[in-house]
This record gives structure tokens, sequence and C-alpha cells, in this order.
């Protein structure tokens, strides 16, 4: 399936310049409705190799949580020509609190995923975000689902849990960029803006 998402691109681009692991294994993502919000609730493992942080480190588990509006009206971004939305919260990562965390769904048309930046901002910063989690998730017949009902400009999540698909998701703890890094980073980023804009006139 063509990705269209600049967004998403950039992330999977992050994750390969700077050496992130694929997850030695995925939980579900559980969602557990609680009033008006929905808390979700994500499990894996680190792969070795994942750099040592006072969240993560080779092997060990990690568990991710943060509670969201069950009916968002206030979001961070919506794109509904491509089907993403994110939005602003605080997460904890093994219990360390990141206050300024950006979630950004996709539907099933951009794969039915879930990016975790542990940052406001998923795009590429310099030095980039230290860390993200990519988690795509997938139904009993392997194909993409959703996490939520309606449309990106006015969700509504669900309920229940939700099977991931280890073998595509990732989960990227990137170390300090050297300047090399970081040159190769600002000359990705301009080739993948050029390929979107590209696509997005064809589509037009």
């Amino acid at each position: 399936m063509t990705r269209i998402s600049a967004l998403r691109a950039v992330v999977i681009f992050i994750a390969v310049v700077h050496g992130s692991a694929r997850a030695d294994t995925v939980g579900p993502v559980v969602l557990t409705p609680e009033g008006l919000n929905t808390n979700f609730t994500l499990t894996g493992v680190y792969n070795p190799g994942t750099p040592v942080t006072a969240y993560s480190g080779p092997g060990l588990p990690w568990i991710l949580v943060f509670t969201l509006p069950t009916m968002p009206t206030s979001e961070a971004f919506a794109i509904p020509d491509i089907g993403i939305f994110g939005i602003d919260t605080t997460v904890k990562v093994n219990g360390v609190s990141f206050p300024e965390t950006q979630v950004v769904f996709f539907s099933v048309g951009q794969e039915g995923g879930i990016t975790v930046c542990l940052s406001t901002d998923c795009t590429p910063d310099f030095p980039p975000a230290p860390s993200f989690f990519d988690i795509f998730t997938v139904d009993s017949k392997n194909n993409f689902t959703q996490l939520y009902s309606g449309d990106v400009t006015a969700p509504t999540f669900l309920s229940g849990s939700f099977p991931v698909d280890g073998n595509q998701s990732l989960v990227g703890i990137a170390p300090t960029p050297e300047p090399s890094a970081l040159i190769l980073l600002g000359t990705g980023v301009l080739a993948l803006g050029a390929s979107v804009r590209l696509k997005l006139t064809k589509m037009s």
C-alpha cells in the first residue's frame, strides 16, 4: 500500500537513520473507557541493542500509557485528505512521564497505525525527537484496522483490545545524532517532501 503521509514517511526515515530497532514482541493496544476519557495501554519488549535510558534498555519490557478524551474536540492537527490526526497529551513510558507528547492516528487507508512521539512535534527537529513508538494494528484476518469510529475531524475512540503486527511495528530510541546524520536527515527530508508533493499533484 502506498503511503502518502509525509509525517509517517519522516518518522520511518528517522528510524532508519538512527538505527531504531523493531520490538521483539508487541502486545495489543488496549483502550479502556473511563468517564469522558479513554485510557490507552501499549506493551512490548525492547530489542537487543536498544540504548539504555531511564525508560529503555536491551531486552527490557516496556509499558506505555496515556489518556485522551473519548470524543476529542481539540486536535493538534487533522489532515482529512490523507486520513491522519494528532493529539497532544502526557505519556508515561515505564513510569517516566513525557508531558509534551504527540500521538498520531492513521486511518485504515493509512494502514490503521498509531505513532507516539515523545515530543509535541512528530515532524523532524534538529536534533529529532529523542524517541518514538510506531505501532500498526491488525485484525484476525491480517487487515489493518483503526482504533476509532468517525472521520479524522470528529473521531470517537473505541474500547477493547486491538492486535498488533509485531513484524511491522517499530520501537525507536534515537541516540544523539552526529553532524553527518543531521546532513543525511536533512537530505532525506527534502527528498521526501519533493516525493510527497509530486504524489499529491498527481492525485489532484
